[in-house]
């Protein structure tokens, strides 16, 4: 456009300039002409520019609108999302919260006589002393079985405020979690077919032991014998595997250990292989409930109650063996 006004302006001076030798009217005539068409380009190009930037404007303020409703169109992306997460968290903080006036224990009810199941309802030795734990706290226990391997894992998760498995203290586990006073002084043995006895460490190498899995059991076959156990979820499954001949021998806690062969005649345990404590397992940096669990343990001990609940839960778990043990066999099905 500025290019343009210029080469009219051009041409207008030199057609004057051509008829310089008219008379002077005709003269002032044309540079008045010429005069009236700059001044008219000239302004055609000030129109132009005010249309231009008119649209400029027009545009920016456009563009402005729309940046701010993308904005705010992110804004509203993120505050959902943001409670999208936080419903998200809310949820599974609930999930793993104790109900109000109740404090969890996680166990694995299938080690008699400390914890095992009589009918839908978890019992047995940690089971009282836990229950004892709720009562110096004012609540109510609430119980969780679960697999033996998964009870501390789920206890430094949060899910349960007391964990009571027949734990045996060692090193690496109060590395994890926070043990109480002991509670019993325990240790594991073999059970074995008294057709073939195992009563020292070096006979069951280069044998199939049966243990269940995540225990010292488990443990002492690789460190003291150096090979991998057969695992099993229970004493008691471990002790069928024996039975059934698809194990050699059988390592366990003492007390399982004598459940497992009450009524069985051909099978016998060995002496202890090691000595052991079990202990209530609580979630590290809690002071308080550790002082007031110890103390209720301390007490269960000093009044004679614990002996008392040890000879109650081991008659009872006893019993259900022996019941269990006195039901006909099932009649092979026909194929």
């Amino acid at each position: 456009m500025k290019y343009s006004v210029c080469m009219f302006a051009a041409a207008v001076a030199a057609s004057a300039l051509f008829f310089g030798c008219s008379k002077s009217d005709s003269n002032k005539d044309i540079l008045s002409s010429a005069k009236d068409a700059v001044s008219d380009a000239a302004t055609a190009v000030k129109d132009t520019a005010a249309a231009a930037a008119d649209k400029t404007a027009e545009v920016a303020t456009a563009a402005k609108d729309k940046a701010a409703e993308a904005v705010e169109a992110v804004k509203d992306a993120g505050a959902a999302a943001a409670g999208a997460v936080a419903g998200a968290v809310a949820g599974a903080a609930a999930a793993v919260a104790p109900k109000e006036g109740t404090i969890r224990m996680i166990t694995e009810a299938t080690f008699p006589p400390y914890e095992f199941r009589q009918g839908k309802e978890v019992v047995g030795i940690d089971v009282e002393i836990c229950k004892a734990i709720a009562k110096a706290l004012g609540k109510e226990l609430a119980i969780e079985d679960v697999e033996f391997d998964s009870v501390l894992p789920s206890l430094i998760a949060g899910k349960a405020e007391l964990a009571a498995a027949g734990i045996t203290v060692t090193e690496d586990r109060k590395m994890q979690v926070d043990f109480s006073v002991p509670y019993v002084r325990t240790g594991i043995v073999f059970v074995y077919a008294k057709a073939t006895p195992f009563e020292k460490g070096e006979q069951a190498k280069g044998k199939k032991v049966g243990v269940q899995n995540g225990t010292t059991s488990a443990d002492y076959v690789r460190e003291k014998l150096g090979q991998e156990p057969e695992m099993f979820d229970s004493p008691a499954s471990a002790f069928a595997a024996l039975k059934a001949g698809k194990v050699d021998v059988v390592i366990a806690d003492i007390d399982p250990a004598k459940a497992v062969i009450k009524g069985q005649d051909g099978y016998d345990i060995s002496d202890l292989l090691t000595v052991e404590e079990y202990a209530v397992a609580i979630k590290k940096g809690q002071p308080e409930l550790l002082a007031t669990v110890n103390k209720v343990i301390n007490g269960l001990k000093d009044s004679g109650e614990l002996d008392k609940i040890t000879d109650d839960m081991t008659a009872k778990a006893n019993a259900m063996a022996a019941a269990e043990e006195a039901k006909p066999a099932e009649a092979p099905k026909a194929e």
